[in-house]
């Protein structure tokens, strides 16, 4: 079951000046690590696959959704798919009807009205609202600079993976773990209808067997 937004990422790379750019519109910095290894299978949404990367988690004073900065090292073009606009998420896909139906069906989303979805959570800093824009781009890549990424926390990561590749997600990953400090995270990742870049959490006791 999906339970919330987790966060857009955001690829850089200058992961110093970007930082410093959204603590000036209303961030503030949760965490930060650096030298995480990347899991091979990451190297489908990527043109220049690096071992590690750094990645900054910033927290929003209005309650608005989580941003995760990153540096995945050599970047490579620009990410065009997604935007912030206003505190909302702009994707712009030739598939929006698809896309649509996949955010409904596979995460939870209830639609507000023509091209405009939203998910509700108890947490108001895991809602997230999303406008589509009927428009050609290319998919969303790890290593370009720009928004790559839309995150989401899942009670049960293994049904819900199942659930999105019914829906119709291409390039699932297998679900791999990522260790962040005391966390111990459960990931899988998938292109959506369109080519949106989407990644499921499951956080997970470092001492659970």
């Amino acid at each position: 079951m999906i339970i919330g937004f987790a966060h857009l990422a955001i690829n850089t790379k200058n992961l110093k000046e970007l930082e410093t750019l959204y603590l000036s519109k209303g961030y503030k910095k949760s965490n930060s690590f650096f030298s995480v290894k990347n899991n091979q299978s990451k190297k489908a949404f990527c043109n220049n696959f690096e071992e590690n990367h750094d990645l900054v988690i910033l927290d929003s004073y209005e309650e608005d959704f989580s941003l995760e900065l990153t540096c995945h090292g050599q970047t490579d073009g620009k990410n065009e798919q997604l935007e912030i606009n206003n505190g909302k998420i702009i994707i712009k896909t030739s598939e929006v009807e698809e896309l649509t139906k996949f955010f409904l069906n596979g995460l939870g989303f209830k639609k507000l009205k023509k091209n405009n979805i939203k998910l509700e959570s108890i947490k108001q800093s895991w809602c997230c609202d999303i406008q589509m824009h009927q428009l050609n781009t290319d998919s969303s890549r790890v290593d370009a600079e720009g928004p790559s990424c839309l995150a989401f926390y899942s009670t049960n990561i293994l049904n819900d993976k199942e659930l999105l590749i019914s829906e119709g997600a291409t390039n699932p990953t297998n679900i791999f773990n990522l260790s962040l400090g005391v966390k111990s995270l459960d990931i899988f990742m998938a292109r959506a209808p369109g080519g949106v870049l989407v990644e499921l959490i499951q956080i997970k006791k470092k001492n659970a067997t």
